[in-house]
């Protein structure tokens, strides 16, 4: 019975991207997640809190009550902080003259409410042209990177998940983002000053296959954006750089996470996106 509910739960999870660094590696993350409104989570705390007042002595109470919640509450920002800047870390360049490198650069349009491809596509804000070309390339440099271990006899438990019997690709990505957060990150510039730029960190779901009736879930790719640095010539341009690492996790309980290594990758669709009537 509950290795049913999970695959329900693994197939058929659909909503908003949810306000976290990492994605749904495991059935009990999704699970707590996806399945239970936020309601219903404030229910279950306001309940807890209520059976712990009565049966606890209010001196107690009074006494250990403020600060446990805010040592909690410092805790755990703390923990997400030092969470971002490792992630923060994984995704900046070692040096400077990093920002130029064609291997973990990736370029996104600027959106164009007026370009008739937007339109046939869905897409309707900034947000939305963004992520898809950003999941294209994610896509791209995923299979990429299965097909290169592939041929090398290097296969690892991941990489084995997301080929079939004849050694092909069977790995689709999710429709749309199960997590995002984006926030400003301080970098230092190709010419050594201090900027703040974008950060972005989604996850996304890959699956067996793209009919949501009898596909399962294979993997999550949590991917990471950092905004290359604008000179102010490149401000007026239709495009942003952006540089991005991608790994792969199991959908396990214990998966052990995979870097993609960074390889040059064409979006070969790019002219969808490119704002019209402009090169």
């Amino acid at each position: 019975m509950l290795r049913r509910l999970a695959l329900l739960s693994a197939r058929h999870y659909s909503g908003p991207p949810i306000k976290r660094y990492n994605g749904f590696t495991n059935w009990p993350s999704l699970k707590w997640h996806t399945a239970f409104p936020a309601p219903a989570k404030i229910f279950t705390g306001v309940l807890s809190a209520a059976v712990t007042i009565t049966h606890v002595h209010h001196n107690t109470l009074v006494t250990l009550g403020p600060p446990v919640a805010v040592g909690t509450y410092f805790i755990m920002r703390r923990i997400n902080h030092q969470r971002f800047l490792r992630l923060l870390e994984g995704v900046r360049p070692e040096n400077t003259t990093e920002w130029d490198d064609d291997g973990s650069k990736i370029r996104i349009w600027k959106y164009d409410e007026t370009n008739v491809q937007n339109v046939l596509h869905g897409i309707d804000n900034e947000f939305q042209h963004k992520l898809a070309q950003a999941l294209e390339v994610v896509e791209k440099k995923v299979v990429d990177y299965v097909v290169e271990l592939e041929s090398s006899d290097s296969v690892s438990l991941l990489v084995s998940l997301l080929l079939d019997e004849n050694k092909q690709v069977v790995m689709h990505l999710g429709e749309s983002p199960e997590t995002f957060v984006t926030t400003r990150a301080e970098v230092v510039d190709r010419d050594g000053a201090e900027r703040f730029v974008e950060f972005l960190r989604f996850s996304v779901a890959l699956y067996s296959s793209k009919n949501i009736r009898n596909r399962r879930r294979l993997a999550v790719a949590d991917v990471s954006l950092l905004a290359v640095p604008e000179t102010e010539e490149a401000e007026d341009l239709d495009y942003r750089d952006y540089r991005m690492t991608i790994e792969l996790t199991p959908y396990k309980l214990f998966g052990k996470p995979e870097k993609v290594q960074n390889t040059k990758t064409e979006i070969s669709s790019a002219d969808n996106f490119k704002q019209s009537g402009r090169n």
